[in-house]
C-alpha cells in the first residue's frame, strides 16, 4: 500500500508540473503585446540609465510586474511588511528558490531594491532585462 500512495503523490507532482507549464505558456500568449512592450522599452532604458533614477527604473519593473500578473490573474500576498524599516538598509529573501519568488518581493516592495540571483538564470529573457534595470 505505501507504493500506490507513493505512485499517486508523484503522479499528482506530475500533473501539478504540467499545469504550472500550461499555465506558464498562456500568460506568455495573452501578454505577448505587453512583453514585446515591455523588452522594447527596458532595452531603451538600460542603454540610457543616466536618465533615470534608480526609483524610476524601479517603477517602471513593477508596472510591468503588475501587468503580468493581472493579465495571469496571480495574486501576491504580503504579510509583516509593517515590519520592515521605513529607512536604512535590510534583506528580504524568500522561503525557497522559485521562479517567482523575486518577481513577487519586488512587484509587492513599495521602494527601490536589488536582488541576487544565480547567473546562470540571470541571463534568461526577461530576467536580463530586470536585474539589468535595478543593478
Amino acid at each position: 500500500m505505501h507504493k500506490e500512495l507513493v505512485f499517486y503523490a508523484e503522479n499528482k507532482k506530475s500533473v501539478y508540473r504540467r499545469y504550472i507549464m500550461l499555465k506558464i505558456i498562456l500568460i506568455f500568449f495573452k501578454a505577448l503585446p505587453s512583453a514585446v512592450t515591455f523588452l522594447w522599452r527596458a532595452f531603451d532604458v538600460k542603454m540610457h540609465k543616466e536618465k533615470y533614477t534608480e526609483q524610476e527604473r524601479y517603477d517602471f519593473v513593477r508596472r510591468y510586474i503588475s501587468i503580468f500578473q493581472k493579465k495571469g490573474r496571480i495574486h501576491t500576498l504580503v504579510y509583516g511588511a509593517e515590519n520592515l524599516p521605513l529607512s536604512g538598509a535590510y534583506i528580504m529573501y524568500s522561503n525557497h528558490q522559485g521562479k517567482y519568488d523575486a518577481v513577487g518581493i519586488i512587484g509587492a516592495h513599495g521602494r527601490s531594491c536589488s536582488l541576487m540571483a544565480e547567473k546562470k538564470r540571470s541571463r534568461l529573457i526577461f530576467a536580463d532585462q530586470f536585474i539589468g534595470l535595478l543593478a
